[in-house]
Formats: structure tokens, C-alpha cells, sequence
């Protein structure tokens, strides 16, 4: 049997009125004690049942026909930028199939105050991009209406995920990348690894598979604090030129370097670039992602991890629909894998 509200009171220090009031997502209870309730559910894995969501002040108990798409950590400026509306697009337009119209917020990363759309019940169902600080407002979103998760994987979160399989897909790079010739792999990465997930279970894939080729060695993990670790897409690409040099600093250059994101790639070219060697030629790079922005050239043609962020976005809308109108919560993640781009930046050796 699963927890229940008296649970989550002993667990949370609280009355059983004070959960049974951030179950209903009333505005009577302050955020701090809001914080410390949705925290003992998630820790407890306490799903609510449907009939206990009650719509604030009863002002409507039909759907409203309208799906929210939140955004934690992403500034006004990269708001517009072509991932983030590609994703947009992409939800929309199967959330219109099903007769569904968008709401679309920017939060704070780290902010536990409810978006517009859900504290106002104008949806009846959300999709959420968030990063590590925004777990707690996620769980708590969820617990008053259906939510989805999207493009990032949390293990303990108990609320339905779409994402890309990371250690999969990354696993799969590697072994072309051997298939290649390469047993000299460096992985790179611009921000410091447990301060991204998706980086982290890229760099962990990477090491499993060195290690069950007999060929693994720690010195050629590099990463650097760079970037912002919540958000790695800048307006710019990072400066490398600390990456490189570590590259270069090595006993023995690797043949081959499979880099944390594409955008990273890009920096990464320019500053192997300025010390004189050639990606592609004295080097082969891999990226992950296979989406930069479309005034970006490189040359050679970069190698990389397609990921299906199209796929993504209609799975996630598709979910969160079954969600709302079947009432049943789906499995907890759906994960999807990437597709292996052969370019330029890979030769064989």
C-alpha cells in the first residue's frame, strides 16, 4: 500500500488539513511549508488520486482545452532561440491535433511560486523543462494537476519523463568511434560533470565502454567550468581554449574526442584551430546534439549523436493528452534513442 496524507504529515512535521491544502493547491499555505510538504511526497513516492485534485474555488470543473509549457532557467534572451522554439513548434502542433491550445511561461530556475497558468488552473495539464534546482516546484505542479517532464531524466522522480536514452545513444557513439580505429578517446565537457545530468550519463557511458574495451584511461575525461551548468547554449559558444590546452598537455594526443554537446564542438574546433591543429585531419571529433544554429559552418562537417527533438516534443504532448484524458498516469519514463550522423570529423585511422 502507498503512503498516505497522514504519512506525508508525519513525515513533513505538518497537520494532515496543511497536506490535504497543498494537495488542492490552495494559496493559504506559505511557500516554505508548501517546500517541506511537496518534498516528504516525492520522498515517499505519494501519487494523489485523481478525485482529490479539486480545481481552485471549484470555478470549473470542464477542461479548459489549453496545455501549459513551462520553461525553468531559460532567460528572455534564449527564449526565442531555435531549440527552444523548435520545441515549442513541435508541442503545438500535436497538442492541436487533439483540439489542445499552448500556454507558454518562463520561470526562475530554483523559484517555487506555481506559473500563471497553473496557479489560475487556465490548463489542464502541463509539459516542464527544468534543471536540477527545479525538481521540488516540478513534484509539486504535478501533485495538483498532470504534468510531463521534458527531455530530462531523473531516476527518482516519480512523474512521467520523455528523453533522449544518454547512456544508450552514448554507448553507441563510442563503438563507432572504435569501429574507427580509435582507441585513444578523450571526452570533453565544458561544465563540470555532476552539475549536469545529461553531461554526467554522457561521461559515464564513455567510461563503461573504455573500460570493457581494456582501454579506458581517466586522464582523457577533461571537463572545465566554463558554461553555465544549467544551461550550456550561450549566445556564443564557450571559449575552449582551457580544454585544448589540457588535450595538448597529455603524454600522448587522443585520436579522437567525443564532446559533451555539438555547441561545445564548435568551440572546441576554433580552439584546436588556433594551436594548430586540424579537427578532422590531425584529430576526429564527435558531437552530441545535431542542432546548431543555421548561421553555424564547420568544416569538416561536424560527426555527432542526432537527437529526435522533434520525436520528443510529440511524445511528450502525446503523454501528457493520454494523461488528462484517460487519468491514468503513464509509465514514469519514455526514453528515446539518437541516431549515429557519419561526417567529416571522424576518419578512420
Amino acid at each position: 500500500m502507498g503512503a498516505s496524507i497522514r504519512d506525508i504529515a508525519r513525515q513533513a512535521g505538518v497537520s494532515i488539513g496543511t497536506v490535504s491544502r497543498v494537495i488542492n493547491g490552495e494559496d493559504s499555505v506559505g511557500l516554505k511549508v508548501q517546500e517541506k510538504t511537496i518534498k516528504a511526497m516525492r520522498e515517499l513516492n505519494y501519487i494523489p488520486h485523481k478525485k482529490s485534485r479539486k480545481i481552485k474555488k471549484d470555478i470549473s470543473k470542464e477542461k479548459n482545452w489549453n496545455i501549459g509549457v513551462i520553461f525553468y532557467g531559460v532567460s528572455e534572451a534564449l527564449a526565442g532561440n531555435d531549440l527552444v522554439s523548435y520545441s515549442i513548434s513541435n508541442i503545438t502542433t500535436a497538442c492541436r491535433q487533439h483540439g489542445y491550445n499552448i500556454i507558454y511561461e518562463i520561470m526562475s530556475s530554483g523559484s517555487m511560486e506555481l506559473p500563471k497558468c497553473v496557479e489560475d488552473r487556465k490548463v489542464d495539464g502541463v509539459i516542464i523543462a527544468i534543471n536540477d534546482k527545479d525538481i521540488e516546484i516540478a513534484y509539486k505542479i504535478s501533485v495538483i494537476m498532470p504534468a510531463v517532464i521534458l527531455n530530462k531524466y531523473w531516476p527518482t522522480l516519480q512523474i512521467p519523463q520523455v528523453c533522449i536514452d544518454e547512456y544508450g545513444s552514448c554507448s553507441f557513439a563510442i563503438s563507432e568511434i572504435i569501429k574507427y580505429g580509435h582507441r585513444k578517446i578523450a571526452f570533453v565537457s565544458p561544465c563540470i560533470l555532476n552539475k549536469n545530468p545529461s553531461f554526467l550519463a554522457r561521461c559515464r557511458a564513455y567510461k563503461d565502454m573504455m573500460i570493457a574495451e581494456g582501454i579506458y584511461d581517466p586522464a582523457y575525461t577533461i571537463y572545465a567550468d566554463i558554461v553555465n551548468d544549467e544551461n550550456p547554449y550561450n549566445d556564443s559558444p564557450p571559449e575552449m581554449g582551457c580544454i585544448a590546452d589540457k588535450l595538448l598537455g597529455l603524454e600522448h594526443l587522443p585520436t579522437a574526442i567525443l564532446v559533451a554537446n555539438d555547441w561545445s564542438a564548435v568551440g572546441l574546433y576554433k580552439a584546436l584551430e588556433e594551436r594548430g591543429i586540424s579537427p578532422g585531419k590531425d584529430i576526429s571529433i564527435v558531437g552530441f546534439d545535431d542542432f546548431l544554429p543555421k548561421n553555424i559552418f564547420l568544416d569538416p562537417p561536424l560527426a555527432t549523436l542526432a537527437v529526435p527533438f522533434k520525436e520528443i516534443a510529440e511524445t511528450a504532448a502525446e503523454t501528457l493528452i493520454d494523461y488528462i484524458e484517460g487519468g491514468k498516469m503513464p509509465v514514469c519514463a519514455k526514453m528515446l534513442p539518437c541516431k549515429f550522423i557519419h561526417n567529416a570529423s571522424l576518419q578512420k585511422i
